[in-house]
């Protein structure tokens, strides 16, 4: 196994404080998506006993666009959820 060769190189500090922001921004983003792409799925049973509410009520705020839904209508967001609750307070 070879060593690979290092070099030390003296970089401004206002330049290193750039690539750092850099990199914390870069990471921000993608700890974003990944938030997003891990957000819970409830079905519409848990989710409207998670609301509080009858499965017919569940079924009108979904018409009436105040819970959002997946693509196919069938699995509701975590957030969509959370979203309703703060808007009802």
């Amino acid at each position: 196994m070879e060593r690979q060769k290092t070099e030390l190189v003296l970089i401004p500090i206002n330049e290193l404080e750039l690539v750092l922001m850099d990199a914390l921004e870069k990471y921000d983003i993608k700890k974003t998506q990944q938030e997003k792409k891990t957000d819970k799925l409830y079905s519409k049973t848990k989710a409207y006993q998670e609301l509080g509410v009858c499965y017919n009520t569940l079924n009108s705020l979904i018409k009436k666009g105040f819970i959002k839904t997946n693509l196919d209508g069938t699995k509701i967001p975590h957030s969509s959820i959370e979203a309703y609750k703060s808007a009802q307070k």
